[in-house]
């Protein structure tokens, strides 16, 4: 009798808005294209700068407030990886954070201005 391993499993987490589930679901079918022996799953979170949006970020505690609750949920192990686009990303980064991939980038002349 053969035994098959269980396939393993990834959470990919990020914000709940429409840009963020469009770029996760893309960095979910890159990986998911590259290890196919490998589940991809994604996790989607509104956090404190989804939650207030009138206030300046500099009064709120600047860009973590996109990123904190997301940053929490990896490090106590409920997520695997987080996706964010760089504009949410703080300068310093938590312990035990780090950025380990970026995709390539679109054309950046492809814009309405």
């Amino acid at each position: 009798m053969t035994t098959e391993k269980p396939r393993r499993k990834f959470t990919l987490a990020s914000r709940a808005s429409q840009l963020a589930q469009v770029q996760t679901n893309a960095v979910r079918d890159a990986l998911a294209a590259l290890h196919p022996d490998i589940e991809f799953a994604t996790s989607f979170m509104t956090t404190g700068g989804d939650h207030n949006q009138s206030q300046a970020l500099y009064l709120l505690g600047g860009k973590a407030l996109w990123t904190k609750e997301l940053e929490v949920a990896m490090l106590e192990g409920k997520v695997d990886m987080l996706v964010h686009c760089f504009k949410d990303v703080p300068t310093t980064l938590p312990d035990g954070c780090e950025i380990a991939g970026v995709l390539e980038r679109e054309d950046p002349v492809d814009c309405l201005v």
